[in-house]
C-alpha cells in the first residue's frame, strides 16, 4: 500500500515536474518571439509624402511600445511594403505578404483602388487590415478590412448639402478621375445634389493612367469654357472636383489659366501639403504666392 502510495506520488510529481518546464520553456520562447505587422502604403512616387506621413506615426507609436515591454511581453516588428498607390502593384505585394505569411495584421492601403484589390488577398487568407486613408465604401464589404475614417458615402453626402444649404449654390459641375475613389464620391454627390433639388450641368471623367492626361485635361477645361458660355446660371455654379491631389493640381492650374473665377469643392485627397505645395513649382506661383 504504502509503496504504491508512493509510486503514484513519484509519477504524479514527474508529470507535475515536466508541466512546469514545458510552461517555464514556452513562457521563455514566447518572450523571445516578435509580432509582425506589415505597412502598405505608397513610400515612392507622386503620393509619397502620405505615406511616408503614416508610416512615421507608426514608428513613433511602435517604438514607444516596444520601450515599454510590448504586446505580451513581445516586441513588434514592423515590415514595410510600397505600392505607389498602384492597384496591381498593391495587389502583388498582398501576395507577398500572405507569402510570407509572417504579418498578424495590416496597416494600410492609401488609395481606395489598391485597398478594394488587395483585400480579395487579406480576405482569402483571413489577415485583418486597417486602412488609414482608403474612404470608399466597398473597402470594407470585406469582414477582415476596416477603416479609420470616414466613408466616402457620409463624405459625399456631406459636400452636396455644403455646396448648397451652406455656400447657396444651385448648380454645379463634376470633374471625377476614373479610380474607385473619384468616380463613386462623383456619383454620391451627383445623386445628393438631385436630391436637394440642384442641378448639375456638366459631368466629365478622365483617366488617371492616360498617357496623355495633362491634354485629356485640357480638353475637358475647354469643353467646360463652351459651357459657360452658353448657360447663365454658370455665375452660381460650383466645381466639384473628385480627384487626387497630383490630378487636382493640373486641373486647379489649367482652370486659373482659363479665367475660371467659380468657387471649386474638394475632397479630403486635397486637403494635404501635397497639394497645397504642388503650385510651387509653377512661374505664376513663385512671381505672386497664392497666385
Amino acid at each position: 500500500m504504502i509503496k504504491s502510495t508512493i509510486k503514484y506520488l513519484l509519477i504524479i510529481g514527474t508529470i507535475c515536474l515536466i508541466i512546469y518546464i514545458w510552461y517555464d520553456y514556452n513562457k521563455f520562447i514566447s518572450k523571445q518571439e516578435s509580432l509582425h505587422i506589415a505597412m502598405v502604403g505608397p513610400i515612392s512616387g507622386s503620393g509619397a509624402i502620405k505615406g511616408r506621413s503614416v508610416l512615421k506615426g507608426i514608428n513613433l507609436y511602435i517604438d514607444k511600445l516596444n520601450q515599454t515591454g510590448g504586446i505580451d511581453g513581445k516586441n513588434v516588428i514592423l515590415t514595410v511594403f510600397d505600392d505607389q498607390n498602384d492597384k496591381n502593384k498593391a495587389f502583388d505585394k498582398a501576395k507577398e505578404i500572405a507569402d510570407q505569411n509572417k504579418a498578424i495584421a495590416i496597416i494600410g492601403h492609401w488609395y481606395s483602388s489598391c485597398s478594394i484589390k488587395a483585400g480579395e488577398i487579406y480576405k482569402k487568407h483571413g489577415i485583418p487590415a486597417i486602412t488609414p486613408g482608403a474612404t470608399n465604401i466597398k473597402v470594407t464589404d470585406s469582414e477582415w478590412y476596416f477603416r479609420a475614417l470616414f466613408n466616402d458615402q457620409s463624405q459625399g453626402r456631406f459636400l452636396a448639402n455644403y455646396a448648397n444649404k451652406v455656400l447657396q449654390h444651385k448648380t454645379a459641375a463634376i470633374i471625377h478621375e476614373d479610380l474607385d475613389y473619384g468616380s463613386y464620391l462623383a456619383d454620391i454627390f451627383e445623386k445628393t445634389a438631385k436630391e436637394i433639388g440642384m442641378k448639375i450641368i456638366f459631368k466629365e471623367e478622365f483617366k488617371v493612367k492616360d498617357e496623355k492626361l495633362d491634354q485629356s485635361l485640357q480638353n475637358i477645361v475647354k469643353r467646360l469654357e463652351r459651357k459657360k458660355k452658353r448657360r447663365k446660371s454658370w455665375q452660381n455654379c460650383i466645381i466639384f472636383m473628385s480627384t487626387h491631389a497630383t490630378e487636382g493640381i493640373k486641373l486647379v492650374k489649367q482652370m486659373r489659366d482659363s479665367k475660371f473665377e467659380n468657387p471649386i469643392i474638394v475632397p479630403d485627397s486635397l486637403a494635404s501639403k501635397l497639394f497645397s505645395k504642388g503650385f510651387d513649382k509653377y512661374p505664376e506661383e513663385k512671381a505672386s504666392p497664392g497666385f
